[in-house]
């Protein structure tokens, strides 16, 4: 049985057609200088792939950045979280094993530096028209300069901020719901 092809949405009254990957939930309104989109997609949850033990993790993108373990005391006990970074670069990872999971997340984190690398090619510094192509098999012309920012929101509150500056990706925050203490 194959796929249904995604749906095109319109984004100020322009048709744009999301990537199968993308797997748009609805448009968000974001307010005139940023363009924001809920998403069901893994990519969401594991930009840089998934880190699968706090022990040996995978970091196979992430593998610049220098990791540490730290312990935060939180409502419902100790946590661990992996703090790591790479120049300007930082990260927040969290284990859940109170839920069962079996990947960790990103609590929180900043990305500025052009040698990091997402799973689906996204860097800092790559020019805008490329960047929507990670997102988009069409995005109108017209709306590459119109936003300053591209948010992508998962339907249980984790998010990513795309800050461009001149026409390229500046920079990356990410965030999620968590309510844990974590500071760099």
């Amino acid at each position: 049985m194959e796929a249904n092809p995604p749906t095109p949405i319109r984004i100020n009254g322009l048709l744009a057609v999301p990537r199968y990957s993308t797997h748009v939930a609805s448009l968000l309104n974001c307010g005139p200088d940023t363009l924001g989109i809920e998403v069901n997609s893994t990519y969401v949850y594991y930009p840089f792939g998934t880190v699968k033990s706090t022990r040996h993790p995978n970091l196979k993108l992430l593998r610049k950045f220098k990791l540490v373990n730290r312990i935060i005391k939180s409502e419902i006990g100790d946590i661990n979280v992996q703090i790591l970074q790479h120049d300007s670069s930082k990260l927040i990872l969290y284990f859940n094993t109170i839920n069962g999971s079996k990947y960790s997340e990103i609590l929180k984190g900043e990305i500025r530096d052009t040698d990091v690398s997402f799973v689906n090619g996204i860097k800092v510094g790559m020019a805008i028209d490329n960047f929507y192509k990670c997102f988009f098999d069409q995005f109108p012309h017209e709306l590459y300069g119109q936003y300053k920012f591209f948010e992508l929101s998962s339907t249980d509150g984790i998010k990513h901020i795309y800050s461009f500056d001149n026409g390229k990706l500046n920079s990356v925050k990410l965030s999620s719901m968590r309510a844990f203490d974590t500071n760099y």
